[in-house]
């Protein structure tokens, strides 16, 4: 398989319209630098606490993981000094409005990240996703994701 890589094989295996999605999407870098933060299950006062801070939550009922604004963290790390942090993050924006039927592209995304050998992790709203990245890593990212869309872009011509 000399020549195939990663992101062309995740390519090749897409129904045309995950193909169509790619193609269309925008990548958009959100203008604020952003802060994981982990807190035991049970916090859930926190999220009254975070305040205008909070930008995303997940309770999985064995920890709360909050997507907090970075400008928020020491005042929020003064509230819970148990807390787990991880600073130096942005949002990326996936603008393009994604069916929950849709197969592959979340996939496609995560090879050309792999690829590119960037770490991220997945948000999913209910049309839009995002992605967290490394302050750091940002400008790789992108450039990999942009060279994702062109690609997809041409497949389906």
């Amino acid at each position: 398989m000399a020549g195939i890589t990663l992101t062309s094989a995740a390519l090749a295996a897409l129904p045309l319209a995950t193909l169509g999605l790619l193609a269309d999407t925008e990548v958009c870098v959100l203008p604020e630098r952003v802060a994981i933060v982990g807190l035991a299950g049970g916090a859930r006062e926190a999220l009254a606490q975070a305040g205008s801070g909070l930008m995303a939550s997940l309770d999985d009922g064995e920890e709360l993981t909050l997507i907090v604004r970075e400008g928020d963290l020491a005042r929020l790390q003064s509230l819970w000094p148990e807390a787990q942090t991880e600073a130096h993050y942005r949002l990326v924006k996936l603008v393009a409005t994604l069916p929950w039927n849709t197969v592959g592209y979340g996939a496609a995304i995560a090879a050309a990240l792999a690829e590119a050998k960037i770490s991220v992790g997945f948000l999913s709203g209910y049309t839009t996703d995002y992605l967290l990245v490394r302050q750091a890593d940002l400008e790789t990212a992108c450039a990999a994701l942009a060279g994702l869309v062109r690609e997809a872009g041409r497949r389906i011509v």
